[in-house]
């Protein structure tokens, strides 16, 4: 998605303030050629827009949450839009809808595909929302790219401008996963830190949000036939290589009303990858397995050296009948001399 500034190559010229992780900044520029770049290295690492709808599309269920009037009178606003992937997927069930990024390229995108967007701060724009405005608001992958001050101004702007019934959509790569939090998460030099899955839940509470959910997704399928070790090693490696926080502003009386958001959560949410319990759980069923395959192995030997014993054993019998058989018919022969 695109950068809180308004250039990739700005990014790269990071500042500190006092030495102060909270008051790192990016440097302004105009310079459309990198947030050209910006958005080829979006193109080349966030995935063809294809494989973006087709993950996003499974928030679609939680659209059906929001009340219909909030749906037909509420605007649909996507934080930091990038190309517009989930933007198209408002369009298509029916809300008026609006793109906020910083990147002109993004936004160039965004109105290719006949949609609506404008080039302001996230932050700002919410600000000028009215109260209960908005039906939808979601944010993909732009969480990372801010300091902590700015996600929680971000998060309770979110509850004001919410209608009754409103859901909230915050996704963000998800550090839990070793290959996101040691590899991937350090592709993008915009990214300023991770967030971790119960982090991001807590601030969406401390936003407003009572009913709040944190899910684990986008993690690849493991074959069902797959052994403990393998297993571990998925857990560890490729599940839930996102996070994100889905929540709904409550009615007035601070109730959940249906429970949909924790429902919607138990059905698509995949394993934590920091359940080192099932991964302990795992590895000790694979050491059960191979404490098994010692032990046949074993076992196999030593049938292996009685099968040899007896075989060396027929073969002294046979040895020792047909030395039998030859003394005989010497003991014959000298017989029939005397």
């Amino acid at each position: 998605m695109g950068a809180p500034a308004s250039g990739f190559a700005a990014a790269w010229r990071l500042r500190m303030m006092g030495h102060n992780p909270d008051k790192v900044f990016l440097m302004d520029t105009e310079d459309s050629s990198a947030e050209q770049r910006y958005k080829f290295f979006q193109d080349r690492f966030r995935g063809a827009e294809a494989d973006i709808r087709e993950r996003m599309a499974v928030y679609v269920p939680l659209l059906g949450l929001i009340p219909p009037g909030l749906k037909r009178d509420g605007l649909a606003i996507d934080l930091a839009c990038g190309r517009g992937e989930w933007l198209g997927i408002l369009d298509e069930n029916g809300f008026a809808t609006i793109g906020i990024d910083t990147n002109a390229s993004m936004l160039e995108a965004v109105a290719k595909r006949g949609l609506r967007a404008s080039r302001s701060d996230a932050l700002e724009f919410l600000a000028a929302q009215a109260n209960g405005s908005a039906s939808v608001i979601s944010s993909f992958h732009f969480v990372e790219h801010v300091a902590p001050d700015y996600l929680e101004a971000l998060l309770a702007q979110c509850h004001r401008v919410l209608g009754e019934g409103g859901l909230l959509i915050v996704e963000t790569p998800n550090p839990e996963n070793l290959t996101v939090g040691s590899h991937t998460f350090h592709l993008d030099p915009t990214h300023l830190r991770p967030i971790p899955p119960e982090l991001l839940d807590f601030l969406c509470r401390q936003a407003g949000f009572v009913e709040s959910a944190a899910i684990r997704l986008n993690g690849k399928e493991l074959a069902k036939d797959a052994g403990p070790l393998e297993r571990a090693g998925n857990l560890l490696l490729q599940s839930g290589l996102d996070c994100a926080c889905i929540a709904r502003k409550s009615t007035p009386d601070g109730s959940e009303e249906d429970g949909g958001i924790m429902a919607f959560a138990e059905a698509v949410s995949q394993v934590s990858p920091a359940n080192i319990e099932k991964v302990q759980g795992w590895l000790r069923s694979a050491d059960d397995r191979l404490s098994c395959v010692a032990e046949l192995e074993k076992r196999i030997d030593e049938l292996r050296r009685l099968v040899e014993n007896r075989k060396l054993a027929n073969r002294v019998r046979r040895s020792w009948r047909a030395t039998k058989r030859a003394l005989a018919f010497l003991l014959g022969k000298i017989r029939g001399r005397v």
